[in-house]
């Protein structure tokens, strides 16, 4: 199988410090390592003796695309011409001057209070790394931009609304043809299959050296109830039955299709109002997981990196590689855990309660996180990352109103 050619990057940056240069050096090496980008960088590439202007120069003409790391001295350089980044950035004015829109060059901010980029680079949009807990985030937003693999697609215009057969129509033909009568109640509701868990402790947490020291410390949780865990993520059948009965929005399937797949681009609240719709139609209490009791149900028993081992295994997780699906499949697609459940290692992150907090070393019962916060703790890994991401103890946070391809929810009920 003959793979297509890695695009080539050029890097342009100052060295302002020898943390930040280390900091560039860090950033090169994950986007050749981890994004599958040829980067010519003067760091690997200058050699001894070579012209420094000249290497410059042929590097910013001949690659595919420029990444400009933007702080505020690499701005303030670039708009007073002065030194090495005044002379790159003369190379890229001639070359904008020749096609304005060009998208080419993509600037990166960080140490960069007010945001600023050169002024030759006119209102173009940038990649914000200005924060080093979304550096994972921000490193695929650029990878994709560079291999001009955006997340989102524009989304189809709808049918009209007001021809023969609406859109409620079409999503009642689809589930009724999928689930059939007999598992439909009121609304085409689809009545979630649940596993149940039985009450225990376990380690939550690890210890083990990755890029997130979030997970540390390791303590010990008890849960002290039996649960009952949705045995999949909620699917658009599920969701879209809940659409048509209130008149939200239907979120996007990005084209994948929608039925059997796990629902996305839902925030924290529409999880909630889903969670409370389906609670007063079924009458019993539906409710997102806690953060301990998600991570309880995930590693089903065992206390491994993922819940059958210390090692990555496609045959158990949908996670990103250069061969795979760059989208969801359809839940139930990988082997379950030891306790039945499916999809709890990659193909879509999950919302779950916590605010997202640092850990404490004690012994916790029933622990909910912190009473307050900025973002709500999400778990699991998706169909875009990559495995250590997808591992039983790995945390990750996001808004509560974000919405994103990777992210969808599953409930509980106790």
């Amino acid at each position: 199988m003959i793979q297509p050619k890695s695009p080539q990057v050029f890097v342009s940056y100052s060295w302002d410090s020898q943390p930040h240069k280390e900091w560039v050096i860090k950033l090169v090496d994950d986007l050749i390592t981890k994004q599958g980008v040829d980067v010519i960088f003067d760091q690997y590439d200058l050699g001894i003796g070579e012209s420094i202007t000249h290497f410059m120069k042929r590097s910013i003409l001949d690659v595919d695309r420029v990444i400009l790391v933007c702080t505020e001295r690499y701005t303030e350089k670039a708009d007073k011409n002065v030194g090495g980044v005044g002379f790159e950035e003369s190379i890229i004015a001639t070359d904008i001057l020749g096609d304005s829109n060009t998208d080419k060059f993509i600037p990166i901010v960080r140490n960069n209070t007010g945001r600023r980029i050169p002024a030759t680079l006119g209102t173009r949009l940038y990649i914000d790394f200005t924060k080093d807990n979304e550096y994972d985030y921000r490193l695929e937003d650029l990878g994709r931009a560079i291999h001009k693999a955006p997340k989102k697609k524009k989304p189809n215009i709808t049918k009209n609304p007001y021809a023969k057969v609406s859109i409620e129509d079409t999503i009642t033909n689809e589930i009724t043809k999928r689930h059939g009568n007999k598992e439909i109640c009121k609304h085409n509701l689809i009545v979630p299959k649940m596993i149940k868990i039985s009450a225990g402790s376990f380690l939550m947490g690890s210890n083990i050296k990755h890029d997130n020291d979030k997970e540390r410390p390791v303590h010990k949780v008890i849960i002290s109830r039996e649960l009952k865990f949705m045995k999949y993520p909620v699917t658009f059948d599920e969701y879209d039955a809940f659409v048509k009965a209130t008149g939200r929005e239907l979120p996007d399937d990005e084209e994948w299709t929608r039925g059997n797949r796990p629902v996305i681009n839902v925030s924290f609240h529409d999880a909630q109002a889903f969670a409370k719709w389906i609670s007063a139609q079924i009458g019993e209490v539906y409710r997102l997981p806690t953060e301990a009791e998600w991570e309880y149900a995930c590693r089903a028993g065992t206390q491994t990196e993922y819940s059958w081992g210390d090692k990555p295994n496609k045959k158990k997780a949908h996670y990103y590689t250069w061969l795979s699906k760059m989208k969801t499949l359809p839940v139930g697609s990988r082997a379950p855990n030891l306790w039945g459940l499916y999809d709890m290692h990659g193909n879509v992150y999950e919302w779950v309660q916590d605010w997202y907090g640092p850990y404490s070393a004690k012994e916790q019962i029933d622990p909910t996180g912190p009473n307050n916060g900025q973002d709500r703790s999400v778990r699991g890994g998706s169909w875009l990352s990559y495995p250590k991401y997808t591992r039983s103890a790995r945390r990750a946070s996001w808004l509560p109103d974000k919405k994103a391809s990777t992210l969808g929810f599953r409930l509980v009920q106790s």
